[in-house]
């Protein structure tokens, strides 16, 4: 997910013009702030900075939940649509890949000809990615 990589990335810039590198991993990421927010003596940041580090700490937890809650969104609508079901049986497709297909695309008959994509409107052709003349 990229907003939660992205914030990932900004804390463990900021640690790491404080002195303190993390290494690429939620988890390392997730111990070294219950670290720094905790009472650990040993961590030389100045009040300040760790209590900027209990704040994103907390966006983090709370960043993590709105996840979760999407995550269980995305999979009860891929339960409850038949298209997801048939979708995600292909192999490589799952609950994320299925909705956001039916998202974007709709039902088939929306297509001219849902037997081949060489037979689709240049419409339906665009959501695939192909240009017309291919």
């Amino acid at each position: 997910m990229p907003i939660a990589s992205g914030f990932v990335n900004q804390v463990r810039g900021l640690l790491g013009e404080h002195g303190i590198v993390v290494a690429k991993d939620i988890g390392n990421l997730r111990r070294a702030l219950a670290r720094i927010a905790g009472d650990d003596e040993d961590c030389a940041l100045n009040p300040l900075v760790r209590s900027l580090m209990r704040d994103l700490r907390e966006e983090l937890t709370e960043l993590d939940a709105r996840i979760a809650g999407y995550d269980r969104k995305i999979r009860e609508l891929y339960r409850n649509s038949e298209i997801c079901q048939r979708l995600g049986k292909v192999e490589g497709i799952g609950p994320v890949t299925a909705t956001a297909l039916v998202a974007a695309v709709g039902d088939r008959s929306s297509f001219t000809c849902s037997s081949t994509l060489d037979m689709a409107g240049p419409d339906q052709r665009g959501i695939f990615g192909t240009e017309p003349d291919q």
